[in-house]
């Protein structure tokens, strides 16, 4: 439950600054749907609809292992832009 607040409130948070502050990063363009796909992925896993043998926890980590490499990548992208 914790992973779905987390999503929601980045997702919210990344759309403001897209929309208010009007970042011309295509990083952070592509980085609010990346996140909305994941949060679906993290979602269809918590509800155990996507499951190996009734284990999720792979689909969990390699969505999420993804999700904060893409984090790492905007954080370095606009650090050395």
């Amino acid at each position: 439950m914790k992973v779905i607040f987390i999503t929601i409130i980045f997702v919210v948070f990344f759309t403001g600054l897209l929309k208010y502050r009007q970042i011309e990063s295509k990083a952070i363009r592509r980085f609010v749907p990346f996140l909305a796909y994941t949060f679906v992925v993290e979602l269809l896993a918590h509800l155990q609809l996507v499951s190996i043998n009734g284990r999720n926890h792979w689909w969990y980590n390699i969505f999420t292992v993804t999700e904060f490499l893409f984090l790492g990548f905007i954080f370095y992208h606009e650090l050395n832009s």
